[in-house]
């Protein structure tokens, strides 16, 4: 039967999808209850509902194909176009699963075992030679498990979140805070705050792929799309002299193992240039996993969902 209606709306005026009210149950309901069964049930039972999501035909899937259009072209059939959509949601299950195992998988001392470091440079080579940097990375794979490990290495690392404005995500934005040598770093507290930070030791993680709807920035392309981005990465970098080191952490084939790609550091004195080559890194990067990507979130979403 075909649903009338492709929403709802909450007493607040915010309207929820079908799609984000699957991966919402998800996360409250059956990763409550799978927490105890084991990280291979509650896995299981995660990619049985990423498929129905699939199967939904959401707003949030038709974005998925057609920034996936934008970013490779007619290079890409209708059939891999599919797979990658389809295995893109079972990653945002994943994702879920993974969050309510991270503090019982990851420890100070052995987080190794679960996270491959992949880097051009030792990654203590690189933290005694930038201690202090910006640590740039964008939708992919488990972004919360790239800062527990930087936070491991640069001690601490300083995660920019959005806890108001995005509700869903908060819960694993506190819970990530409360790990060993992460810090939370409200968005709006950040103009205050990121100065004291980077004159210290420390790294600074956020997100560095959103557009801004208008006023100045840096003209650039980011997975087939132009637009005019954020200029905050490489504004930091210039300001405080460090440089800006992209980051992504690719989930491998094992259940809760991951690998961390530390791509080249950029430094400089030219934001636009600096922010345009990290661009240009992750852009590169993110092409060779793209089902672990985020293709559902639109290039330009609202502030909401930037976390």
């Amino acid at each position: 039967m075909r649903r009338r209606h492709a929403s709802t709306e909450t007493p607040g005026g915010l309207l929820i999808d079908w799609e984000s009210l699957r991966l919402l149950y998800l996360r409250r309901v059956v990763g409550s209850l799978l927490g105890a069964a084991g990280l291979d049930a509650s896995l299981r039972v995660a990619t049985a509902l990423a498929r129905g999501v699939f199967d939904l035909n959401t707003s949030g899937r038709r974005t998925a194909e057609q920034r996936l259009a934008l970013a490779f072209g007619g290079r890409l059939p209708d059939e891999q176009r599919d797979a990658i959509v389809h295995t893109m949601y079972e990653h945002v299950a994943r994702f879920w699963i993974e969050m309510l195992f991270l503090p019982r998988r990851l420890r100070a001392g052995s987080w190794r075992r679960c996270v491959k470091v992949t880097s051009s440079v030792p990654l203590e080579s690189l933290v005694a030679r930038h201690p202090r940097c910006v640590l740039a990375t964008c939708y992919f794979g488990n972004p919360a498990v790239a800062a527990f490990a930087l936070g491991q290495v640069w001690r601490p690392v300083h995660v920019l979140v959005d806890l108001l404005a995005q509700p869903v995500a908060r819960s694993w934005q506190q819970q990530l805070a409360r790990q060993p040598n992460v810090r939370a770093v409200a968005v709006d507290d950040a103009a205050r705050a990121l100065p004291s930070v980077l004159q210290a030791r420390g790294g600074v993680l956020l997100i560095v792929e959103h557009r801004r709807p208008r006023g100045a920035g840096v003209q650039a392309d980011f997975l087939g799309e132009s637009g005019v981005f954020q200029p905050t990465p490489g504004r930091l970098a210039a300001w405080f002299d460090i440089p800006v080191i992209p980051v992504l952490c690719r989930r491998r084939a094992a259940a809760f193992e991951f690998e961390l790609w530390l791509g080249r550091p950029v430094a400089g004195d030219d934001p636009g240039a600096i922010t345009g080559d990290v661009l240009a890194q992750l852009d590169a990067e993110v092409r060779r996993w793209p089902e672990q990507y985020l293709w559902s979130v639109p290039a330009d979403p609202p502030r909401a969902m930037r976390h």
